[in-house]
């Protein structure tokens, strides 16, 4: 039997933890069934309110914890130092850490089930959002534990703030939230021109993401004892991704307008766009192993090469692929293009000026993807220049700082000041600016990328 998990458990299962359990839930229940007379709804309430609260709320803070207080305690290095391999390690750890949350949520969801019978798929559903947001919690913490200059508690608070959104936006509770029953029968979703079930199709998304990060624990977890990894799991991720959002649009593009076709190769790049950024904050972005990088490169090591690839350059590939599907296959009117370029621009708070654009878009969207595509090299060298600093304590979030300043606090200053039609030297914007908008970011990726240049030859080793 795994040696991590029969740890944990011995840990986490103890008598007195069991039978404290017991008692606090059975007093809240007791409490609950009293009260059935005057709502005979109110056990079953309580316990939803409570396995949702033990699985979206303590369950991904315990999962980050688990790695979290490893590191905390100095005994995570002499982990990574014995037998057990990448996956003993990350289900012994995951599964083990967090017996103890899953024993009273399973009583909480056995009430309810007693209480209020659910259909398998349902209760498929709402075990699969408590899953998937340990399994968030877990992998974003074991991230966080790769950058050498990261806290301890940041890493575990964060783990477990993600691993919570994850969750919630996932699991059954987040869905009656955002006001679409997917559990009603007879309810039909639309995807690549074929009818689902909706409450069917939910529920193997929701078991494909969940393996999707189960995968990411284990590829991460295996990078973190320095096994040869190649980064290919982000990149078949992203493929995925693009594939599984691309096929709602393909289902609902004859609505979008009249005269339009090829809409679908913009969500294709909004989600190619969206993984790029995720792959480019989430990786380790170290100097040192981009010059083994290209050493390897220079030498003809293709193998070694592969294993120090970081997974945004094949992400900027694909976003550079999507990108050239815009220019190529997109002919929408004006009308069709606004929700997508509102959606990439960020520029909700200008929606009355965008109609120069959207017309702009419609006539030339090449020239858009060419800008978009410049940008987002511009963007690439912000984050590595700020990532090659020596000194910088915490260099992906002063990156997305800069990034959040240049994408809705100067586009604001250069509208209100200069006026929208200078926008195309701030944002993808080609509305009256034409090739300049093409031209501006251009030199903007050019000069950071100047930037970052020499802040990385700087950390190259020098010969005597």
């Amino acid at each position: 039997m795994n040696p991590e998990l029969v740890r944990n458990l011995w840990v986490e299962l103890t008598p007195r933890r069991i039978l404290a359990a017991l008692f606090v839930l059975g007093s809240v229940f007791a409490l609950a069934w009293a009260s059935m007379q005057a709502d005979d709804r109110a056990l079953a309430r309580a316990a939803l309110w409570a396995y949702y609260l033990i699985v979206l709320l303590w369950g991904p803070r315990q999962a980050a914890l688990t790695l979290a207080d490893e590191v905390a305690d100095r005994t995570w290095d002499t982990q990574r130092m014995s037998a057990l391999g990448p996956w003993q390690m990350a289900w012994g750890k995951l599964a083990g850490g967090t017996s103890f949350v899953w024993f009273c949520a399973g009583i909480a969801l056995v009430i309810w089930a007693v209480m209020e019978p659910m259909r398998p798929v349902e209760l498929g559903r709402h075990l699969l959002g408590g899953v998937a947001a340990m399994l968030a919690a877990f992998l974003v913490t074991l991230l966080q534990l790769r950058r050498r200059r990261s806290r301890t508690r940041l890493r575990s608070w964060t783990g477990a703030v993600v691993g919570t959104l994850i969750g919630f936006l996932i699991s059954p509770v987040g869905v009656d939230v955002a006001g679409t029953a997917f559990t009603e029968p007879g309810l039909r979703v639309a995807w690549y021109g074929m009818s689902f079930a909706a409450d069917r199709f939910v529920l193997v998304s929701q078991l494909l993401f969940t393996l999707w990060l189960l995968l990411g624990v284990y590829r991460t977890m295996r990078a973190e004892l320095q096994k040869p990894t190649w980064p290919w799991a982000w990149t078949a991720f992203t493929l995925y991704l693009c594939a599984y959002v691309t096929g709602f649009v393909v289902a609902a593009d004859p609505l979008a307008a009249p005269d339009s076709t090829g809409l679908w190769p913009l969500a294709t790049a909004a989600t190619a766009l969206f993984c790029f950024y995720v792959g480019l904050f989430a990786d380790r972005k170290d100097g040192i192993r981009y010059h083994w990088l290209v050493a390897s490169l220079k030498s003809g090591d293709h193998a070694r090469a592969l294993r120090l690839t970081p997974i945004w350059l094949p992400g900027l590939a694909i976003a550079a692929v999507a990108l050239g599907l815009v220019a190529g296959f997109v002919r929408l009117a004006p009308d069709a293009a606004y929700p997508f370029l509102n959606l990439l621009h960020g520029m909700g708070s200008m929606s009355a000026d965008i109609a120069g654009e959207m017309e702009e878009f419609a006539g030339s969207p090449g020239r858009w993807a060419l800008a978009v595509l410049f940008f987002l090299l511009r963007d690439l060298m912000i984050v590595l220049w700020a990532n090659f600093s020596p000194r910088a304590r915490m260099p992906d979030l002063a990156a997305f700082l800069y990034l959040w300043v240049l994408y809705h606090v100067l586009p604001s200053l250069v509208a209100m000041t200069v006026g929208v039609w200078a926008l195309g030297l701030v944002l993808p914007w080609t509305a009256g600016l034409g090739w300049i908008a093409v031209l501006a970011p251009a030199l903007q990726a050019a000069a950071m990328g100047g930037f970052a240049w020499w802040r990385w030859r700087s950390l190259a080793p020098r010969q005597a």
